[in-house]
Formats: structure tokens, sequence, C-alpha cells
């Protein structure tokens, strides 16, 4: 009896150690996806493209009206885009109303991202396939 009980706990601990080993390859995957996503942000090649300009200024706009706005409705950037995506940028945009921070926004998506993609999976598919799905997914460029 004290022989299983010591050979569950050993099993528990590995298991917990394998576990921790995954989650800091997520953590440390994740970090070094932000600042390889960052690197050059205050290039102009980063992002110029001449129709995103819309899109900075209407998240300017919604700072203006103070967030006034049905976050639902469709009548956003090119009357095409709903409003609460430009609302996400536009919380970046009130720490400090620069295009640097409204690029940031962007790359930021891949903190939430990677999370519901690895917990996800996790619970589908297991600990090596969320690992897997969640490198895969922060090592593509157009997600950030």
């Amino acid at each position: 009896m004290l022989m299983n009980h010591l050979q569950s706990m050993i099993t528990q601990k590995l298991l917990s150690l394998k576990n921790n080993k995954i989650l800091l390859i997520v953590i440390l995957s994740t970090t070094y996806s932000l600042i390889y996503y960052s690197w050059g942000i205050w290039d102009w090649k980063f992002s110029f493209v001449g129709d995103e300009w819309p899109f900075y200024f209407f998240a300017l706009q919604i700072i203006d009206e103070k967030f006034f706005m049905n976050p639902l409705s469709i009548k956003g950037v090119y009357a095409q885009h709903y409003i609460l995506s430009s609302m996400y940028q536009a919380l970046f945009l009130l720490v400090n109303p620069s295009q640097i921070f409204w690029k940031l926004s962007n790359i930021f998506l891949i903190i939430p991202i990677t999370y519901f993609i690895f917990k996800s999976t996790k619970i589908l598919f297991g600990n090596h396939v969320a690992l897997l799905s969640t490198l895969l997914l922060q090592s593509s460029f157009f997600i950030s």
C-alpha cells in the first residue's frame, strides 16, 4: 500500500514536471513571437499600406467620441467593418495615440490567440499536439 502511494506520487510529480516544461516552452515562444513581430516596428515598411490609414483614424475617432458607439454596428471603416475591431485598437491608442501603439495592438493579439489555441487543443488532443499547434500558430506571419 505504501509502495502504491509512493509510486502514484512520483508519477504525479513527473507529469507535473512535464506539464511545466511544456508551459515554459509556450511562454518562451510567445515572448519570442512578440519580440520577433515587433522588430522594426518603427520602420515605414512594417505596415504602410494605403488602405490602413482609415483604420488608424477611425480608432482615433472612437476615442474622440468616448467609445459611445454601437460595437456591433457594421458602420466602421469603409462601412464594412465592425466597430468592435476598431475599439480594440482604440484601447491601445488610449495609452499613446501614436502609430506605434496602433501597430502594437495587432502584435499583442498573439497572447490571447496563443492561450485559447493551446488550452483548446490541450483539452481535445493532449499536451504535445497543443504545443505543436501553438508553435505553428506563432510562426505564422499572417496572424501577427
